[in-house]
């Protein structure tokens, strides 16, 4: 058997000239993109924090409200109720609203003759964006009730 041994030449192993640089520009396409997303990420899972944090706020001024007697609208004289309750929710760039409506109608209630009242407390917040400010969204807004 003949072996057949071909030679090394080096000028096979050469990179073509017109294919420099391709690496850099496709990394740079991808990292854009990565960025995006992770934006995204960011901006929608705070906005996911802040519909949990309202609604845990309602939850509670809407217990506050039902075991101490509430007026209409805050603040005024439920002012020492809220007070404290607001500070723990409150943040740099947020609009919060809330509205009390204390002669709500009970849900299910069906018996009329019931002179059953309930408390409806509802929240609505509004917060500068982080990232998605980039795509012309510079703020997001979301409501919570109770």
């Amino acid at each position: 058997m003949k072996h057949i041994v071909k030679q090394f030449n080096p000028r096979q192993c050469e990179r073509p000239t017109g294919e420099q640089g391709a690496v850099l520009t496709i990394v740079a396409i991808v990292m854009v993109a990565l960025l995006g997303f992770s934006g995204l990420v960011i901006d929608f899972g705070y906005s996911y924090t802040q519909k949990a944090r309202m609604q845990a706020l309602a939850d509670s001024l809407a217990l506050a409200c039902g075991q101490f007697e509430c007026v209409a609208q805050p603040p005024g004289e439920n002012s020492a109720l809220f007070s404290p309750l607001m500070a723990t929710f409150s943040g740099q760039g947020q609009q919060q609203t809330v509205n009390v409506d204390p002669q709500t109608t009970c849900p299910g209630n069906s018996q009329a003759h019931l002179e059953t009242q309930c408390t409806k407390v509802t929240i609505h917040r509004t917060w500068d964006t982080f990232f998605i400010r980039l795509f012309g969204i510079s703020q997001l807004s979301t409501q919570a009730s109770a």
